[in-house]
C-alpha cells in the first residue's frame, strides 16, 4: 500500500521507520501505564480471591449453625409432643391438682 506522495511505492510503514513514528519517550510512557494497569488487575485479583474464602468460610459457619439449630429444633419438637400427651396431661392433673372425670349425676348445666 502507497501513499500518493511517496516515492518508490514504500510502504506507510516503511516510511513511518521502524518505530512506527511513535517517540520512544511515549512508548516506555505507555508500557509504564501498561504495566501499572497489570500489576493493579493482579491485586484486584487476590483481593477478591482473599474476600471469597473469607465468605465461604463464613457461610461454612452459618451452615453448621443451621444444622445444629435444627437438630435443636427437632429435640425441641420431641419434647414438646412428649409434653402435651394427653396421657400425662390426665396423670398431673389427676395427681397434683386433685381432678378427674365426672360422673354423669355430677354434671351440671348452666344455661343463661
Amino acid at each position: 500500500m502507497a501513499y500518493a506522495g511517496s516515492k518508490k511505492g514504500k510502504s506507510a510503514r516503511a516510511q513511518l521507520g521502524p518505530n512506527g513514528g511513535i517517540p520512544a519517550a511515549w512508548r516506555r510512557g505507555a508500557a509504564g501505564i501498561l504495566t501499572v494497569f497489570i500489576v493493579f488487575s493482579a491485586l484486584a485479583v487476590i483481593y477478591s480471591a482473599y474476600l471469597y474464602r473469607q465468605l465461604f468460610n463464613e457461610q461454612q459457619q452459618m451452615l453448621q449453625v443451621r444444622d445444629e439449630l435444627q437438630v435443636e429444633w427437632g429435640q425441641l419438637l420431641l419434647e414438646q409432643s412428649a409434653l402435651a400427651a394427653h396421657s400425662r396431661i390426665e396423670t398431673i392433673v389427676t395427681k397434683k391438682l386433685g381432678m378427674y372425670v365426672p360422673a354423669p349425676n355430677e354434671i351440671v348445666v348452666v344455661r343463661p
